[in-house]
């Protein structure tokens, strides 16, 4: 029956409608960015197929240009040492009929420089010459070379002719090119023409293909859309019938609910005070602050010194033997750091001014305070006048005293009082001045000094 109760407030309630509303909205919320992010997709990847086509297609050409540069630069280089061939093959035969010519002209001149002590007529000179055969022979080859030297100097204009038309006719590399490439491009059983074919499309069949991309992405959406539109309002009629169910569910039980209504009711307020008295127990238990007290004597706090501040002496408890008194109860300062509360147990000092330096258990970053006088309640006249008022609670460290915080014990107040303050500094050593009471003349009762914080990361607790 609770179950059912607790149903149907969760159903009837606002904010359970909210959240199953935002639920619904987010779930197509993702819808929508899971298609964004697949149309996104798609277009990136043909984006990175279509950039892929057109450097393989930009390598292909780049690498039949450069077929044609080779092509071209070997065959100038044929030209070029064709060129310079025919060139040193006239000059070494125009060199060696020079030669030759020169070789003759020196023996005729040789011949014709004969000494004059020979008297010879030139009869005898043409006599000789005609018998000497060396003679017959250089004047034989003298003019077989006069006839060929004629002959090459005839040839001599037509070569150069031949050498000046070849290297003027020398082809433009750039003009080559272009016949070249025109020529490749016009042919379409080339292998660049075939490849650029096979991986370029033209421009309606790429219109075409994505008119087909774009109606494929718009199909996808409309179906995502109408997908999410569909679950929505399948979720929508779920919702509805749950509601219809858990409203007859709830006319059905209605009259056995009240009675366990109040019945829940009365075991929740009853709870809940359980719990609250729990709480304070605990509190109770745990120093009646739920705070660690470092000050505390048992676990290593100590006076230290009360500077100038004078013990009050009154009448205290006397253990005697046979009227002799062997024993009587005094309290000092060290009071203020134990655990007992009963009416007398505390730290009297003459005067409504004192103070007192403790040392405590460990070094800590000082948050709080807490002062304790016995309750209004455990006085025969209902007062606590002598109950300290104004403080101020300092720091130590070394010669160097600074002040921490200053307050006030209010005696309509609770018994324990504490008090928290900003600190950041880590002390070992504080010092508590009480500045006035609540209008005791002759002296002021401090039952129970405690003082909180947050130990130190290099200091340990023991």
């Amino acid at each position: 029956i609770y179950y059912d109760t607790l149903v149907i407030k969760i159903l009837d309630s606002q904010k359970f409608t909210a959240l199953v509303e935002d639920m619904t909205l987010q779930h197509r919320h993702s819808l929508e960015v899971s298609l964004h992010e697949a149309i996104d997709t798609e277009l990136a990847g043909l984006k990175q197929r279509t950039e892929q086509i057109d450097q393989g297609i930009h390598a292909q050409v780049r690498q039949e240009i450069d077929l044609v540069k080779q092509m071209l630069k070997v065959n100038s280089d044929k030209v070029t040492k064709e060129n310079e061939n025919l060139r040193e093959v006239n000059r070494q035969e125009v060199d060696k009929l020079k030669d030759n010519l020169a070789l003759l002209e020196a023996q005729l001149h040789n011949l014709a420089n004969a000494p004059s002590g020979r008297s010879t007529t030139n009869q005898e000179v043409e006599g000789e010459a005609n018998d000497n055969p060396q003679v017959q022979s250089l004047t034989t080859g003298l003019v077989t070379l006069t006839s060929r030297l004629g002959h090459l100097e005839s040839k001599l204009p037509q070569v150069r002719s031949q050498i000046e038309a070849c290297c003027n006719n020398k082809p433009d590399l750039k003009v080559e090119l272009e016949s070249r490439l025109e020529q490749i491009l016009s042919n379409f059983s080339s292998p660049a023409v075939q490849t650029v074919t096979s991986l370029f499309v033209d421009r309606e069949d790429f219109q075409a293909d994505r008119q087909n991309i774009d109606l494929q992405l718009n199909m996808l959406r409309d179906s995502m859309i109408e997908k999410v539109k569909s679950e929505s309002d399948s979720m929508n009629t779920k919702i509805e019938e749950l509601r219809t169910a858990l409203k007859e569910r709830k006319n059905e039980v209605k009259d056995e609910i009240e009675p366990a209504s109040d019945l829940a009711q009365t075991l929740r307020q009853s709870e809940y005070v359980e719990e609250i008295v729990k709480a304070a127990l605990a509190k109770y238990d745990a120093d009646k602050t739920g705070l660690f007290d470092f000050a505390l004597e048992s676990a290593g706090g100590s006076i230290l010194s009360t500077r100038c501040t004078e013990s009050y002496e009154g009448s205290s408890a006397v253990l005697s033997v046979m009227g002799v008194p062997i024993w009587w109860e005094t309290n000092n300062p060290r009071s203020i750091l134990q655990p007992g509360m009963a009416p007398g147990q505390c730290w009297a000092f003459r005067g409504s001014t004192g103070a007192v330096v403790v040392k405590l258990s460990a070094t800590i970053i000082v948050k709080a305070v807490s002062i304790e006088h016995i309750s209004l309640r455990s006085t025969p006249d209902g007062q606590i006048s002598s109950a300290p008022k104004a403080m101020t609670l300092s720091g130590i460290n070394g010669e160097d005293i600074f002040p921490l915080a200053n307050f006030t014990y209010e005696k309509s107040g609770d018994p324990v009082q504490t008090f928290s303050f900003q600190s950041q500094r880590k002390l070992d050593t504080v010092e508590l001045n009480v500045l006035s009471n609540h209008g005791h003349p002759d002296y002021t009762c401090i039952y129970r000094f405690r003082v909180h914080g947050d130990p130190a990361e290099d200091d340990k607790i023991h």
